[in-house]
């Protein structure tokens, strides 16, 4: 898919695929990094503890976080792979959430299944680390209690983001019986546009919740990873509904924000111009069905107010529903690495300064709860990749071998390559030109794992060569950007190789980094003996 426009909000494997490193944790070099889950569960992708038994299974369907039964607990850690955070990331994947048994609540009159799931990001410097609270927490908030229902969020967290279809995720709670304690969004919040007390159009149900890292210290004597978490912003996926009882032009809430200086909450009526329920309640439908779902993650450096460097990130995330264009439900969502938030998940609420520096690597992972309200949560195809990455085509060419003796392609014709500053707040520009947005002396010929084949050009010798045992040669030239392909006498048939390449080294901007190299990409020369008249490189009528 080529650039997409971002839409503002603007508050502020089959196993895994051989591009990258699997196993003891090693830093991913070479994206993207995919999984589809389908295969059984991958090296390195871990059931850890939590907040009890983790239920989490792999099945030819995808991970199966949670069944359809009630107060279910399953997560998982993607272990044996660290993401560099310097340039941000791209995740997206497929997702469904179905079955179940609905909450039924008499007063107000509603029911909704739940809770939901959450993909989060942690430091993957972390050892051993542990998912967060079930029930409203999702795997990945704590639930700060005196009893046998304390557990802690989830170790080293950097950004849960909860795809809620009950919408406690949002929620803060003080409560002695079952005793649950968790900072959040409170009741009785101003709605800035319209005087009702806080009221949830359609009583909060399916919201995209952003919570934030753990805190660091040891606030009150609570403990390390029981307290931090909080909400960052919230926003429903559904229309606007007033809920029964109200007749007048009452407002209600569809968002919300926490501002960072003071921690308190503004909640509004912002509403999705195309909503949609975050629930499909299909298992894997396919793309045309209206069920269908995908999420979409991006997080890019934030610029700092002052200065050149960056200050966080700027977060996005669109939803896919249905055969549709992705929705973009949060877009650029500006997170400092510190920031002010209460921690009113207790009787008497304190306010505090939030260290959510940004890790050096991180890691990622999946988990979801149910409660009460039930439901499964099952996702599939992730894939991770860095952010304005090169966006290669494959590349066909056909000719007569017995009139030409070779015959000459231009790889890059097709091809993105982007220029400009990584930033959350503007957009890279795309193109393939030399020395703007592409480097041709980066070329190189590969196998279809991302092994070099062949030579690679140099200063001295600007020309790349692959040669191909019974088919014939491959020579690439960095002064053209042009690759020419010779077979060998009276060949006939397929011949494939693969190439890739990377932007220029421009200050500022990450694009010759190695692990800024495009996806190996094929081009493919099928070679046909022809007689004069079936020629395909004369036009139609010329004579012998």
């Amino acid at each position: 898919m080529k650039v997409g426009k971002k839409i503002s909000f603007y508050f502020t494997f089959f196993a895994l695929v051989l591009y990258c490193y699997n196993v003891d944790a090693q830093t991913v070099t070479r994206f993207p990094y995919e999984m589809d889950f389908t295969s059984g569960q991958p090296s390195g992708v871990i059931t850890t503890s939590g907040s009890g038994t983790n239920v989490a299974t792999f099945n030819s369907d995808g991970l199966l976080l949670t069944g359809v039964g009630q107060n279910l607990f399953g997560g998982v850690l993607f272990d044996a792979a660290s993401f560099d955070s310097t340039n941000g990331l791209n995740i997206e994947f497929e997702y469904s959430i179905y079955g179940g048994t609905p909450y039924v609540s008499t007063s107000p009159s509603y029911s909704s299944y739940g809770d939901g799931l959450v993909m989060f990001l942690y430091d993957g410097t972390i050892a051993a680390p542990v998912l967060g609270s079930k029930g409203r927490g999702l795997g990945y908030a704590y639930n700060y209690a005196t009893n046998t229902q304390k557990r802690q969020g989830l170790s080293g967290a950097y950004l849960g983001v909860g795809l809620d279809v009950f919408g406690n995720f949002k929620g803060s709670i003080v409560q002695s019986n079952p005793q649950e304690y968790l900072n959040g969004i409170a009741t009785g919040n101003t709605i800035t546009a319209g005087a009702v007390n806080g009221t949830w159009s359609n009583y909060g149900l399916s919201h995209v919740t952003l919570r934030g890292a753990y805190d660091r210290n040891n606030r009150n004597g609570q403990g390390v990873n029981f307290s931090g978490y909080p909400v960052l912003a919230t926003q429903s996926t559904l229309a606007k509904l007033n809920q029964s009882g109200f007749t007048d032009a009452r407002t209600f809430a569809g968002a919300a924000l926490m501002s960072t200086t003071s921690g308190n909450y503004t909640t509004n009526a912002n509403y999705l111009a195309a909503p949609f329920s975050l629930r499909g309640n299909s298992k894997n439908p396919p793309v045309t069905s209206p069920d269908y779902r995908k999420a979409f993650v991006t997080i890019l450096p934030a610029p700092a107010l002052l200065g050149l460097t960056n200050d966080g990130f700027v977060i996005t995330v669109k939803i896919q529903a249905g055969n549709n264009a992705p929705v973009t439900v949060i877009d650029k969502y500006v997170y400092r690495q510190s920031i002010t938030y209460v921690d009113n998940g207790k009787s008497s609420p304190s306010t505090y300064t939030l260290n959510s520096s940004v890790p050096s690597v991180f890691k990622l992972g999946f988990a979801a709860s149910t409660g009460g309200a039930s439901e499964a949560h099952l996702i599939k195809m992730v894939k991770i990749s860095l952010p304005y990455m090169p966006e290669t085509q494959e590349d066909v060419a056909k000719f007569c071998g017995n009139y030409n003796l070779s015959y000459e392609i231009s790889p890059f014709d097709n091809d993105i390559f982007y220029n400009g500053l990584l930033s959350g707040l503007t957009d890279p520009t795309p193109g393939n030109t030399n020395g703007t947005h592409i480097d041709y002396s980066t070329f190189q010929f590969e196998d279809a794992t991302g092994n070099v084949v062949g030579s690679t050009p140099t200063l001295l010798n600007p020309t790349a060569t692959y040669a191909q045992a019974n088919v014939g040669t491959w020579v690439y030239s960095s002064l053209t950007g042009k690759v020419t392909f010779t077979p060998v006498k009276n060949y006939v048939g397929v011949a494939e190789t693969y190439y890739s390449a990377k932007g220029p080294l421009l200050s500022g901007m990450p694009y010759n980094q190695e692990k800024y190299r495009s996806k190996q990409t094929k081009i493919t020369a099928t070679v046909v003996s022809c007689n004069t008249i079936s020629n395909p490189q004369l036009p139609s009528g010329r004579s012998k």
